[in-house]
């Protein structure tokens, strides 16, 4: 009777030896975890924080329903991705925002932009470094004009303001 005892009291002994073991694994596991999510989004707002745009020029052409729009990286931070840039225009008939989508094409369709260039572009081609200028070409539509733009970027920055 005595040896049933001492192989219970080894086996419960043992059970919560890999009990604590998988308990306290899990702990560090899922510490881990926190941890490279907590440093990943501190990086990503320090990269949020460093960057800016401004809206500096924009040439509307109405007849041929042609925007050029100038966005200068005012930031510390490199822009790329233009993919991922949002613009949105609001017209003189509506007060809603339009989406206007990129396209890589040189010449854009009706509600999307491209981009005409960077300048200068010297340094990093075909991404906008900290103090050069994107000039984006942006086909409307010939029924109204636009009076408003915020372009945003990859990372959620934003300008915006009135065209006129």
């Amino acid at each position: 009777m005595a040896s049933g005892d001492l192989i219970a009291t080894a086996v419960a002994l043992i059970l919560l030896i890999v009990t604590a073991y998988v308990i306290i694994g899990g702990i560090l596991s899922t510490t881990e975890i926190v941890s490279t999510a907590q440093t990943e989004k501190f990086n990503t707002q320090e990269i949020r924080m460093r960057t800016d745009i401004d809206i500096t020029g924009v040439t509307i052409l109405q007849p041929s329903g042609i925007m050029y729009l100038q966005v200068e990286n005012t930031g510390k931070e490199m822009i790329s991705g233009f993919q991922n840039i949002d613009l949105h225009l609001v017209f003189m008939t509506g007060n809603e925002p339009v989406y206007y989508s990129y396209t890589s094409s040189s010449t854009p369709g009706t509600g999307e932009w491209t981009v005409a260039g960077i300048t200068p572009d010297s340094i990093h081609a075909n991404q906008l470094d900290p103090g050069e200028t994107l000039n984006m070409t942006v086909q409307f539509p010939l029924t109204s004009i636009p009076e408003w733009a915020q372009v945003t970027t990859p990372n959620g920055v934003y300008d915006s303001g009135y065209l006129n």
